[in-house]
């Protein structure tokens, strides 16, 4: 089975996302005449390269998103290390996962670019690895850097459900969703800021895309999605956030 989760706190909850397409490569698929040129002399390879302690042997996996979940490419792992090479036209979100206790589990994610990335960490902390990479990740992980307070605020929010939940404390298990929904509330005020000060940014997409996936209201998606510059909105999460749009559109009541 698998297990999905991400540095934003568990995926399960807002599900699955990520990436856009790179300016260079728009600005060459614009022109007809340098379309071909471009794109052969466009270096497109990238390398994930990394150590997991206490995974000394087997494999790693990475989900590419646009994939839409049809299967994950693997990477051997020999005395914790492991390299993969792939190629992506402009920024790919990936998934990396390992197995733990027979499962396959997504808990953390990056973008892949053409550069190399790096990640190290621990197997049983796969959610707080070190990633860095080209300039897209940096810019993710200096986003997720700035929710880090939030997400220690949800994470203790979070044992003081399970203790409610144990101890079937009805006023405390409506205290705790209360303080739930206001940390999704802050936290969709950080993703639509950023967007704003940031429309031409991959992580802007990506990030409004994973906030607004499920059930969005229309008029405010509208508005986030027109903080989008062309180029993002003709990206891979651009076109996510589209979709999502008209469906919200089709469903608003009124």
């Amino acid at each position: 089975s698998l297990i999905f989760g991400s540095t934003s706190t568990i995926v399960m909850r807002t599900t699955l996302s990520i990436l856009a397409a790179g300016l260079a490569l728009l600005s060459a698929c614009n022109n007809p005449d340098t379309k071909g040129n471009a794109r052969a002399s466009m270096d497109t390879s990238f390398t994930i390269q990394g150590h997991i302690t206490g995974v000394d042997s087997g494999y790693v996996y990475f989900l590419d998103y646009e994939s839409d979940g049809h299967g994950a490419d693997s990477a051997k792992v020999e005395n914790g290390a492991f390299a993969f090479k792939g190629k992506a036209e402009y920024p790919h979100y990936y998934y990396f996962g390992i197995r733990k206790d027979g499962q396959l589990e997504f808990r953390n994610g990056l973008f892949a670019e053409n550069t190399t990335v790096r990640i190290t960490g621990h197997k049983d902390s796969t959610d707080k690895l070190s990633i860095t990479g080209g300039p897209v990740q940096t810019e993710y992980a200096a986003f997720l850097l700035g929710k880090k307070k939030l997400q220690a605020e949800e994470e203790q929010a979070s044992k003081l459900y399970e203790q409610f939940q144990a101890s079937n404390d009805k006023k405390g298990l409506d205290s705790v969703m209360k303080l739930f929904q206001a940390f999704e509330a802050k936290e969709k005020e950080m993703v639509k800021s950023y967007a704003k000060a940031n429309p031409s940014s991959p992580v802007s997409a990506f990030e409004l895309y994973q906030t607004f996936i499920m059930n969005p209201e229309y008029k405010e998606l509208d508005s986030c999605f027109n903080f989008l510059s062309e180029d993002m909105r003709k990206s891979f999460f651009g076109k996510k956030l589209a979709e999502t749009l008209a469906t919200a559109k089709n469903t608003a009541i009124g």
